[in-house]
């Protein structure tokens, strides 16, 4: 298994995130990892300073959600400016679809907003990206990566419960067998 997340903490506390001049709060248990947002069109990683907190919710039934706030003020897209593929409805509400893919960062292990030296793994969303625009309610209060995702793009999970810890990766192929 290629491993993106390698015991990845998550805490019984809240802590505090500064996420380009803005200061947020992650409730105790919420998995954070740090993606970044890129056009569908390019094969790229986009740039490393646009990278931003995530919450690996795995009850989010969507692939991956956000606000118009963290879409301009995080990802560094204006939501007018990209390809639109419809709608999707979450909690009853119709919220926009957009034409990118997500790359999520590869953590030190057992850190988790210090980030190795590599290009980040990517996951194409074929269904787009889910952005609540300004002034909807029910917007995430932070970004959420849903296990939509992670099942569309072949990922495995696993969370240690006792040792507050995840890891994330892409299954073993033994070449002759595929």
């Amino acid at each position: 298994m290629a491993t993106i997340l390698r015991a990845l903490p998550f805490f019984d506390d809240p802590t505090f995130l500064n996420v380009q001049g803005e200061r947020v709060r992650v409730k105790a248990h919420q998995i954070v990892l740090w993606v970044s947002l890129g056009l569908k069109s390019r094969n790229s990683p986009p740039d490393v300073k646009q990278r931003f907190p995530a919450i690996l919710d795995i009850g989010h039934s969507h692939n991956f959600s956000l606000s118009e706030h963290h879409l301009v003020q995080w990802a560094g897209f204006s939501l007018q400016a990209l390809p639109h593929l419809g709608r999707v409805r979450i909690h009853g509400r119709p919220v926009p679809l957009v034409a990118l893919n997500i790359w999520i960062h590869y953590n030190q292990p057992r850190e988790r907003d210090l980030l190795l030296p590599k290009s980040p793994h990517r996951i194409e969303l074929d269904s787009g990206v889910a952005v609540y625009p300004s002034g909807t309610t029910g917007a995430p209060r932070l970004p959420l990566l849903g296990l939509r995702g992670l099942r569309r793009a072949d990922l495995q999970l696993r969370v240690d419960c006792q040792k507050c810890r995840v890891s994330l990766g892409t299954p073993w192929r033994i070449w002759f067998l595929t």
